[in-house]
């Protein structure tokens, strides 16, 4: 099966004039039908593995980016792009082909998971490196030229305890989310930008990040940086950032803060006065 361009990403724009803010989101193949969709052409996946899709996708963003571009359209040109395709097959935020090591120096999961079969991994590199061509030609065209570029994630509450991911992580969540034990996992920062390596060196618009974190100081929110991850050389965000190193900005947001409810193991739906109030603290540290 050869998806097309429509079927593997989804872009749109905002205001008028040339780009100036790219807003990237490279976990954002957040609906069922897009899961399925891609796991249907493979065969032998984990039983129940669309709970792992449900647990691990970034919820929100694509409602958050919406109404950030919508608050900013009369002040500049806004490009968005949303992936579609989901990060539980192939993670279009991953540099692929690397070893488990590599990943887990950088806290992050697989490129390509092992539980996908070997014979399918060509296929997922394809669409990978079709996102990823599309994404570079934006990159350049908007921060090239001066523009800035904002990777937008969400990211569950806690940091629960799965060292790995295989055959076995749809049971191993199940584990970690039951109730008694999932109160005792550490909570993780409401936000977090993704600001610096392991190195401590700094790869961020560090003018942008100030005015985000003065931005949510006064809605009584810290902002980390770095706190849950470092950017690291396993993801695309750290290759974009090494780029243009004073033009990116990597923003986590904790889900339960832009969701109804959070509930792991199902579909999940944006709170839309949670995005609202969100968009309104991230568009105050764009406008010019």
């Amino acid at each position: 099966m050869n998806p097309s361009d429509d079927q593997l990403f989804h872009t749109k724009n905002y205001g008028k004039g040339g780009p100036q803010l790219l807003i990237e989101l490279p976990h954002g193949a957040v609906n069922t039908e897009e899961y399925q969709f891609f796991a249907q052409q493979i065969p032998s996946l984990p039983e129940n593995l669309i709970d792992f899709f449900y647990v691990n996708t970034d919820v929100g963003t694509p409602e958050l980016a919406h109404c950030i571009a919508q608050n900013l359209k009369e002040h500049m040109r806004i490009s968005i792009i949303r992936s579609r395709i989901p990060r539980t097959l192939v993670d279009c935020n991953r540099v692929l082909s690397l070893s488990p090591e590599e990943y887990r120096a950088g806290k992050v999961t697989p490129g390509i998971p092992c539980y996908v079969p070997q014979q399918d991994h060509e296929w997922l590199h394809q669409i990978h490196q079709r996102y990823t061509k599309k994404v570079d030609e934006l990159y350049a065209s908007i921060c090239q030229q001066g523009g800035s570029a904002l990777i937008l994630h969400s990211y569950s509450p806690k940091s629960v305890g799965i060292s790995s991911v295989d055959q076995d992580i749809v049971e191993k969540l199940h584990w970690a989310y039951e109730a008694d034990l999932y109160k005792t996992w550490p909570t993780r920062p409401k936000i977090d930008i993704i600001a610096k390596t392991k190195e401590g060196e700094w790869l961020c618009d560090m003018k942008r990040a100030e005015k985000l974190q003065q931005a949510y100081i006064q809605n009584d929110i810290t902002v980390g940086l770095s706190q849950t991850y470092p950017m690291h050389p396993s993801t695309m965000a750290f290759r974009h950032a090494k780029k243009y190193p004073s033009q990116i900005i990597c923003l986590e947001i904790r889900r339960d803060l832009l969701m109804k409810e959070f509930l792991p193991f199902a579909p999940m739906y944006a709170c839309q006065k949670k995005i609202e109030k969100h968009a309104q603290t991230i568009t105050k540290a764009y406008r010019q």
